[in-house]
């Protein structure tokens, strides 16, 4: 259970993450099929970078939870 500040702040990181990989893979799909995304013309080059910007958001999130998970439990061997 996630009750440090830190863990909270991951968890919505990670969800931020997931919802701005949604969005761009929308883009990118609305934009396969040849539909105009938000009424600009077809451009894939955008969405994709997107796609890689969240994907590296939720990297970076998972790994500030890997981080705080190995804190905590090297906080806990120590008392223990």
């Amino acid at each position: 259970m996630l009750t440090s500040a830190i863990g909270q702040y991951g968890l919505t990181a990670v969800t931020r993450g997931f919802n701005h990989v949604d969005q761009a893979a929308e883009k990118i799909a609305k934009a396969s099929m040849g539909v105009a995304v938000e009424g600009k013309p077809l451009d894939l080059i955008k969405p994709i970078v997107e796609l890689k910007a969240a994907d590296l958001e939720t990297q970076a999130a998972i790994k500030l939870l890997d981080v705080e998970n190995e804190t905590l439990g090297t906080l806990l061997n120590v008392t223990a």
